[in-house]
């Protein structure tokens, strides 16, 4: 049937797939990658257990910026957070038919003002994600250097 908190409403009720559900369950990713939550968490209150009610709330309440796991170093530029909490929502739509298209939400993610731009993913160029990520000389698409710095920064000490 599909993993618990993945599973789009419509192929819940119907047991048919589709590229909605596909759809939806990537918002569902989305959301899990920028909060650093579970789909589902039974040992928080009612109205947080799943990500999904959460997550509504959270933005239609406009706090999006408390969203943000705190674990990330950097936060993301307000506006292509913004962008991305739009996308999520438009994925995990009830209406299936409204959700958008696979390749809909790649152009959306590649859009201009999406920190990640088209042309650094292609060529990998390590470019500073952030003034303060050039700083720390942590660099964009390149895992390894980060690793690296790291580790030589704790050797340091």
């Amino acid at each position: 049937m599909g993993t618990f908190g993945y599973v789009s409403p419509d192929y819940a009720s119907t047991g048919m797939l589709n590229e909605g559900s596909d759809v939806y369950s990537f918002g569902i990713l989305l959301i899990e990658l920028i909060t650093g939550r579970s789909p589902v968490d039974y040992s928080r209150p009612p109205g947080e257990m799943t990500l999904v009610d959460w997550f509504k709330g959270m933005v239609l309440s406009r706090r999006g910026e408390e969203l943000v796991d705190s674990m990330i170093d950097v936060p993301p530029p307000s506006r292509a957070l913004k962008r991305v909490l739009l996308i999520c929502l438009r994925c995990i739509d009830l209406d299936a038919n409204k959700r958008p298209k696979m390749g809909q939400i790649v152009h959306m993610l590649e859009a201009d003002e999406f920190p990640y731009r088209t042309e650094l993913r292609s060529t990998r160029e390590t470019a500073p994600l952030h003034p303060r990520a050039a700083r720390n000389n942590k660099v964009l698409f390149s895992p390894e250097d980060a690793v690296d710095e790291d580790e030589r920064r704790s050797r340091r000490r």
